[in-house]
Parts: C-alpha cells; sequence; structure tokens
C-alpha cells in the first residue's frame, strides 16, 4: 500500500493573517466603498433642480426599477439610497465594534451576518436601479453619467465586500 500526503504550511511570520484582521480590514473597505456610492448620490441630488429643465422630466425614470418617479420630485427620488448608504455605515461600525470586542464578537456573530445579508441584497438592488439610471435620456449629460456610473461602482464595490465580510464572518475561526 503506498500512502502519499502534501504537506503545506504557510506562514508569514510576524505577518501571518489573522481572523479578526481580515474582518476588520474587510468592514474598513466596506466603509470605504459605501463612501464612493455616497459621492456618486450626492453629486447627482446636487444636479437636480426641481424647476427649470428638471421640472417634469424625471417622468424619463418611469419603467428604471428602483425610481418613483412618478409619484416624487427629483429632490425626492434619491430619498430611499440616502437610507441604504446610511444603513450600511451602521451596519459596518456594528461589525467594526464587534470585531474590537474579541469578546462579544461570538454572541454578536449572528446579528452581524444577518444585517450584513440584508446590506448586501439592498446594494445589489441599488446597483441594478442605477444602472438602469445611465440609460434614461435625462441622464445622458457627460456630467449626469459619470456620477451616475460612480454610484454604480459604489454600490457593486459596497455589495461585493458586503459579501466577502457575510462569508468571513461564516468561518470559524
Amino acid at each position: 500500500m503506498c500512502q502519499v500526503t502534501f504537506n503545506v504550511d504557510c506562514k508569514l511570520g510576524s505577518w501571518g493573517l489573522k481572523y479578526h484582521n481580515v474582518l476588520s480590514t474587510l468592514l474598513c473597505l466596506c466603509v470605504a466603498g459605501a463612501t464612493i456610492f455616497l459621492g456618486g448620490l450626492a453629486s447627482l441630488q446636487n444636479e437636480c433642480y426641481d424647476d427649470g429643465s428638471y421640472a417634469g422630466n424625471t417622468d424619463g425614470l418611469a419603467g428604471v426599477n428602483g425610481f418613483s418617479a412618478q409619484a416624487h420630485t427629483c429632490k425626492k427620488i434619491f430619498r430611499y439610497y440616502w437610507f441604504i448608504a446610511a444603513f450600511e455605515f451602521v451596519v459596518a461600525f456594528f461589525g467594526i465594534y464587534a470585531v474590537c470586542l474579541k469578546s462579544k464578537f461570538a454572541s454578536l456573530k449572528g446579528s452581524l451576518l444577518g444585517l450584513f445579508v440584508v446590506a448586501t441584497l439592498l446594494f445589489i438592488a441599488t446597483s441594478d436601479a442605477f444602472l438602469g439610471l445611465i440609460e434614461v435620456p435625462l441622464f445622458q449629460s457627460e456630467t449626469l453619467r459619470d456620477r451616475s456610473k460612480t454610484a454604480v461602482a459604489g454600490a457593486i464595490i459596497t455589495a461585493t465586500l458586503n459579501a466577502a465580510v457575510v462569508f468571513v464572518s461564516g468561518y470559524d475561526a
């Protein structure tokens, strides 16, 4: 009988990756991704005027997932996405709090996973909404298109990092 074994020992010396270090790094990157989204969202809303050329033009958003433009003016159509960005910051800071208190992490792990799953799904829906926004004629100017793409990039980055946090949080250290 022949027995073959492979042993791989990957130690990086004092630079070894620790579970809590990886998780805290991902959480900080989630905040950075949400900040990119927030920049795109704020710059889009900054271009909204409920008078002049934007008055009534929100009707062009009819049929775009995530926007109820027929019921709201230009300044009000982004308020749901402000909630999503604020929710992400609260969830990320809750995660950072749980990681910093290593003794409490085990008891907070389930709620942390649940909140990040919700935040991930919200940012997936957000990226879909802002990808649809790019195709609307009102947002075809260079400035508005680029701002929409910034919001899309931030939403995709945040959703991806949130998913990574869910996987890493589920890992038993």
